[in-house]
């Protein structure tokens, strides 16, 4: 399933980079036909770029067009008299399909692996590329000859494995980051965003992606601590069982008559036979790793999709987040069983993994993101400043203000978020008893104000 997502995935990008390329050079041809009009020339311009118009007036639907606020589409359609807009319909098909490329399949050069399917591992003493193939459970191991960036565990990405048959050899490659300088120094849209766990992503627009999260988190959670409880009482036999081996052998090594190391031999050899049984039938651990892999690679797929959507919806050129690198020093102690169980869901969630793939999908949209200081940015109103009285719904999403009344918890959070990638008093590294006493002496000084 995985390798048909990734073909269906570099088909799709092969297409937009035909019609793309198709598009620029339908522009050189425009520019160059001297008997168009100013007006002509602009619309075939736009339309080459914009492939939402390109494809409905190649089927003839072009009156079913859907015009946005941003989009300059109808104020070039409005400058075009009828018949200058009917000649330039048939001049768009005419060139389309004189110059359209044809795709065709040829032998297979190049596949697309994302991070799942791939890693890089140690074996005798060199690195090899260990990939996913088509057969469940089977994975190849390739020999990497040349030198490779492609070791970070923490940001690996995804590769592109292409076969050089002049070469006779197979090419590992692999977007990297570069620096990126910003020419066109516009205004820059900004989105807030509050990571969570019942909803996984909540902006400052108020939408929110990844609903239900905490299920899929909680669920795994408590089968690793029944499976967990349930093998304990195994992990127990076997520890008691070496004890009293190690004791034996210990006592073997003391001088005995043949009768008496007779028996000693017979019982360490019953002990090293239950052990054994032990840790084949109970203790095993492929079947315990193999499960939690599946279930971890569930809950990724939909962190991926939760995140692309909301990159795709929203469209930030700087996304602010807060920084949730939990520590043993930051999380509370565990006082009682609920509080074991929150610290369980907790470690489970803040792998790395969201944050990882937030700046890794953000860096391969060109979009920047910004950590601030988390501290306090759900418990205070971002309208009038107040702190929330208290939280409410099943997953203590709604939160009440005692001067606004009612609200989404979430995206009021995010509200705070963006607004603290501006706050000067409160940077990333404020501690949160000063941030605390910030807060409430802004709010205290405004109802001074207002007084």
């Amino acid at each position: 399933g995985r390798h048909v997502t990734e073909a269906v995935k570099e088909v799709c990008m092969n297409l937009n980079s035909m019609w793309t390329n198709l598009g620029l050079k339908l522009k050189k041809i425009v520019q160059a036909n001297e008997s168009l009009a100013k007006e002509e020339r602009q619309y075939l311009n736009y339309v080459f770029t914009a492939s939402y118009y390109w494809q409905l007036i190649l089927q003839g639907r072009e009156n079913e067009a859907e015009s946005s606020k941003e989009s300059k589409y109808p104020v070039l359609r409005a400058a075009l008299t009828k018949d200058q807009l009917r000649h330039c319909f048939g001049y768009i098909r005419r060139l389309t399909r004189k110059h359209k490329p044809y795709p065709h399949s040829s032998a297979a050069r190049c596949m697309l692996y994302d991070e799942i399917m791939w890693k890089v591992i140690q074996k005798d003493g060199a690195d090899h590329l260990d990939i996913m193939t088509a057969v469940s459970g089977k994975r190849k191991q390739l020999k990497l000859t040349g030198p490779f960036c492609y070791a970070n565990k923490k940001k690996r990405g995804d590769v592109q494995l292409i076969l050089d048959r002049d070469k006779k050899r197979l090419e590992v490659h692999r977007a990297i980051k570069a620096a990126v300088h910003d020419l066109h120094k516009s205004k820059k849209k900004k989105v807030g965003m509050d990571k969570g766990l019942a909803t996984l992503l909540s902006c400052s627009s108020g939408h929110e992606y990844g609903f239900n999260f905490s299920q899929l988190v909680n669920a795994e959670a408590e089968r690793i601590n029944r499976r967990n409880t349930n093998r304990n009482e195994y992990i127990q036999a076997a520890k008691e069982l070496r004890h009293e081996l190690s004791a034996l052998q210990a006592k073997l090594a003391i001088k005995h008559s043949a009768k008496t190391e007779r028996r000693l031999r017979n019982r360490i050899g019953s002990l090293e036979r239950r052990i054994s049984r032990l840790e084949e039938r109970h203790l095993g651990s492929k079947l315990y790793h193999r499960q939690h892999a599946r279930k971890q690679c569930n809950m990724e797929r939909i962190m991926n999709m939760s995140i692309r959507k909301m990159l795709l919806t929203e469209k930030p050129d700087v996304l602010v987040k807060e920084d949730l690198s939990f520590t043993k020093e930051k999380l509370p102690k565990a006082a009682n069983r609920y509080e074991a169980k929150v610290r369980r869901k907790l470690s489970s969630w803040t792998k790395g993994t969201l944050d990882d793939r937030i700046e890794y999908l953000c860096d391969c949209l060109g979009i920047r993101t910004v950590d601030v200081n988390p501290a306090y940015t759900s418990q205070f109103c971002p309208n009038c400043g107040a702190r929330f009285s208290e939280r409410k719904g099943t997953h203590h999403e709604l939160t009440v203000c005692p001067n606004c009344g009612e609200m989404n918890a979430n995206t009021a959070a995010a509200v705070n978020i963006l607004r603290r990638a501006d706050d000067k008093n409160i940077t990333l590294y404020t501690p949160y008893k000063k941030v605390e006493k910030i807060l409430e002496d802004r709010y205290a000084n405004k109802q001074s104000v207002m007084a």
